[in-house]
C-alpha cells in the first residue's frame, strides 16, 4: 500500500519515472543526477510547488542510495540537491541584478541599487549558512549531520529563490 500511495504522489509532481523502479546502487560512483535525482523537473513547477517536488525526489534519492551508508547515500543526494539549487539560485540572480540597474530610481542611482541588491543577498547568504548550521547542532545531529545542513539550505534557498521573484518578478524584463 504504502509503495502505491508513494507512486501516486510521486506522479501528482511529474517525478514519478522509471527510474523509481530501478535497482540500488551498487556504488556511489554509478550515480547519476538526472536518473537518481531529477531536480530539473521540479524548476518547472510553481515556487509554492517546489520544495514538495524536492523533497520527493531526495526520497526517491535515498531508495538508491541508503544502503551505501550515511556518507554515500543522504548525504551525498543531500549535497547534490544542494548544489542544483544553489546554481539555479545563481543563474536567476544576474537577471535580478539586471532589474535592479534598470529600475533604479533616475540613472545616478544605478550603482547603489544594483549594490543594495548585492548586500541584501549577501546578508542572506549568511543567514541562510548560520541558521542551517544552528539548526543541525540545535538537534544533536551527528552522523547525518551534513545532510541536515544542506537539506535546510536547499530549503532556504528555495524560499529565497521564491523571495525574489515575489518582490522583484514585476520589475524583469520579459525574456
Amino acid at each position: 500500500m504504502r509503495a502505491l500511495v508513494s507512486a501516486i504522489v510521486f506522479s501528482a509532481f511529474g517525478v514519478f519515472s522509471t527510474a523509481a523502479f530501478a535497482q540500488p546502487l551498487q556504488s556511489i560512483n554509478d550515480f547519476d543526477p538526472e536518473l537518481h535525482l531529477n531536480l530539473a523537473e521540479c524548476f518547472k513547477w510553481e515556487y509554492s510547488d517546489q520544495h514538495k517536488c524536492f523533497q520527493q525526489s531526495l526520497s526517491r534519492c535515498y531508495l538508491f542510495t541508503g544502503h551505501l551508508g550515511a556518507a554515500g547515500g543522504a548525504q551525498y543526494c543531500s549535497h547534490i540537491a544542494f548544489v542544483e539549487i544553489d546554481d539555479k539560485l545563481n543563474e536567476l540572480y544576474p537577471i535580478y541584478l539586471a532589474a535592479a540597474k534598470n529600475n533604479a530610481y533616475g540613472p545616478d542611482r544605478v550603482a547603489e541599487s544594483e549594490e543594495m541588491l548585492r548586500a541584501a543577498q549577501r546578508s542572506w547568504i549568511a543567514y541562510r549558512d548560520a541558521m542551517c548550521e544552528i539548526e543541525a547542532t540545535w538537534n544533536a545531529v551527528k552522523s547525518g549531520y551534513f545532510a541536515v545542513v544542506d537539506d535546510c539550505k536547499s530549503r532556504l534557498t528555495l524560499m529565497q529563490m521564491q523571495a525574489l521573484h515575489a518582490e522583484l518578478g514585476g520589475f524583469v524584463e520579459a525574456r
